[in-house]
């Protein structure tokens, strides 16, 4: 059935807040008008409208994400390092911090466009697999990850291709993956180039590899992999990428990106991927001039606080200088 609505809605947990962040907490949802208050994870407030669960715990938190649904969770600054880092590995991706301090509070823009688009998601751990498939809901992605081995990936590939002829590609693939054979997956995709031209200037290829790990040399695969990419991202690193391509970049606003000095301002996803010496940033500028941009910083306030958490050691990543990359 076709949505009812142009937006779609992520499931909101507020953990234990004190008054006044709980009142401020509650007035950025029901500002919304489409969020109804829930006491339970469970499969009516999957299924039903946008809904809202106040003092929810860590485990109602875990929960909301093994329902495989954007979820975002509201805390304090005050929150600790030990919770951080447990949210981090659930794989959460969104947290608003309630500062009643701060001067020009932006709320969260909670509203989310329904998947246009597919994207191909290959990561063995559970954790940043979590976490990737919550970047990408919030992207407007809706990932697929049960792919058994490299066939079924290109099928899916071709698939999208033969459905759509113009929508761009995004596949997110771990080479350490046990699910998909380096040498197999390039074989078939070099196939898969010579069967749709047009899919070199459409396809967003995001490789990760933690090449401090056993298993595939740089100098073994880098043959297979430059035809199609320029970089190979440590996981961390591919979803600082994401979350920089996806998020910061749109809110940084061109204004800002034109009048940058100094530190980098944030990049496209294409810039990341596709260009030569751009590490992903690991602090995130301020949010410069909002004018006419107050969404997209309400989408990034969501994300500022994961950067930290990710480790994203380009030691171990590696760029292929002289790949051809996207034509």
């Amino acid at each position: 059935m076709a949505p009812q609505s142009k937006n779609a809605y992520p499931l909101v947990l507020s953990l234990a807040l004190p008054p006044a962040a709980a009142r401020t907490a509650r007035y950025a949802i029901e500002r919304l008008e489409c969020y109804r208050s829930i006491d339970r994870i469970d499969a009516a407030a999957i299924a039903g409208p946008p809904a809202y669960l106040a003092d929810a715990s860590m485990d109602q938190v875990a929960e909301s994400l093994a329902w495989n649904v954007p979820t975002v969770a509201i805390a304090t600054p005050e929150l600790g390092a030990p919770e951080l880092q447990l949210l981090r590995n659930m794989g959460l991706a969104a947290l608003w911090k309630i500062d009643q301090e701060q001067q020009g509070m932006v709320f969260p823009e909670l509203a989310l466009a329904w998947p246009q688009s597919q994207a191909i998601l290959v990561e063995d751990d559970p954790s940043l697999r979590q976490m990737f498939r919550q970047i990408l809901r919030f992207a407007g992605y809706d990932a697929r990850s049960d792919f058994r081995n490299a066939a079924e990936i290109i099928q899916a590939l071709e698939s999208d291709l033969q459905q759509n002829s113009t929508r761009s590609e995004l596949a997110v693939l771990n080479l350490d993956s046990e699910r998909c054979l380096a040498a197999e997956f390039f074989d078939r995709l070099r196939a898969l180039y010579q069967r749709y031209s047009q899919l070199r200037s459409r396809l967003r290829l995001v490789l990760m590899k933690d090449f401090s790990r056993p298993g595939l040399d740089l100098r073994m695969i880098q043959r297979l992999v430059q035809p199609y990419a320029r970089r190979i991202f440590h996981p961390e690193e591919a979803a600082l990428a994401l979350l920089e391509g996806f998020f910061f970049y749109e809110a940084a606003g061109p204004q800002s990106r034109s009048q940058a000095q100094g530190n980098r301002q944030p990049a496209s996803l294409d810039q990341l991927l596709f260009g030569s010496g751009i590490e992903p940033l690991r602090e995130w500028p301020a949010a410069g001039n909002l004018s006419g941009a107050l969404q997209a910083e309400g989408r990034r306030v969501l994300f500022r606080w994961l950067p930290a958490l990710l480790a994203g050691d380009a030691s171990r990543s590696a760029a292929l200088a002289d790949s051809p990359g996207r034509r």
